[in-house]
């Protein structure tokens, strides 16, 4: 037995190092993947076996370390670093439950009307968005400008999802949703689609509403009596109203 015991002693500091890393992974795995319980518990049963092993193997250094002036340091040392990452976990999981994002752009272009809002955080069926742009310099600012409204959009319900897809690579994909411009965004729920030519807050609410079976109300202009134009941004027109 002891002949057994002196042969497992040289990797006793190994399996306190694994235990330590064992158990701070089921940690990650359960604060960002918390679906995957049965991987934390296998995990951090893992990590107890090989720290019991550890002291198992070690009773009289820890002990004598404890009793002696660096144990003193190194126990006032370690809880000093516990209180600072709970104080980070904590920080962290408020931040997930209050999360806020602020807008500092001039225009607040980043920024939703509470209508909108209120129809994505409505979203009860899973939407997805396909983005058919080319990998090609000349559409590089527009897709990011697709992509930062889409995000804006998934931050208020994650049941909206995007993705995007290059049509010179994957004409296949373009050919099955009768794509046939570079640029169009298509939103699909169920079995409803309805394709987005323009980057702008009314067309992507507009066709959000459409796939989710709402049909959205249409604002009637008049023309031909004199009605002031709908295109003049001057302080009479009406571009800011269109």
């Amino acid at each position: 037995m002891k002949q057994i015991i002196d042969l497992l002693v040289p990797f006793k500091f190994l399996a306190a190092i694994l235990g330590i890393v064992s158990i701070v992974f089921a940690a990650l795995v359960q604060f960002f993947l918390p679906e995957l319980t049965e991987a934390v518990f296998y995990l951090l049963i893992l990590g107890a076996a090989l720290l019991l092993y550890f002291v198992s193997l070690s009773v009289r250094q820890i002990w004598e370390f404890l009793i002696g002036k660096r144990g003193r340091y190194g126990i006032n040392s370690a809880l000093m670093i516990l209180v600072f990452l709970a104080i980070v976990l904590v920080a962290n999981y408020l931040g997930v439950l209050k999360h806020r994002r602020f807008d500092l752009t001039a225009s607040n272009q980043f920024t939703l009307a509470p209508q909108t809002i209120n129809t994505v955080k409505n979203l009860k069926t899973p939407v997805e968005v396909l983005a058919f742009y080319p990998n090609l310099p000349q559409y590089r600012a527009e897709k990011q400008r697709a992509r930062y409204l889409l995000e804006e959009y998934r931050f208020f319900n994650r049941n909206l999802n995007f993705r995007f897809i290059d049509p010179e690579t994957k004409p296949a994909d373009a050919r099955k949703y009768n794509i046939r411009r570079n640029g169009t965004l298509l939103f699909i729920s169920e079995k409803r689609q309805k394709p987005v030519a323009r980057i702008n807050e009314q067309d992507f609410t507009g066709a959000l509403l459409e796939v989710m079976g709402i049909k959205s109300k249409k604002v009637y202009f008049l023309a031909g009596h004199g009605e002031r134009d709908l295109d003049d941004q001057e302080e009479k027109g009406y571009s800011a109203a269109r």
